[in-house]
């Protein structure tokens, strides 16, 4: 009776640790979107800005 209870415990930790890492990774997915642009101008202001870089890379 004892395992039972203790094999239920366990599961149930296991299962409260998948969540937590769930959420994790959810969270993590999210922040890296907010990194994104959000607008076509900003898509287009951090484009122009990578070609700048790039240019200036090329012309040194």
């Amino acid at each position: 009776m004892w395992d039972f209870w203790k094999k239920r415990r366990e599961a149930e930790q296991e299962r409260k640790v998948e969540r937590v890492l769930e959420a994790h990774e959810t969270v993590l997915a999210l922040c890296r979107e907010l990194d994104k642009p959000v607008t076509l101008a900003d898509e287009l202001a951090a484009v122009k800005a990578s070609f700048e870089r790039g240019r200036d890379e090329f012309l040194r």
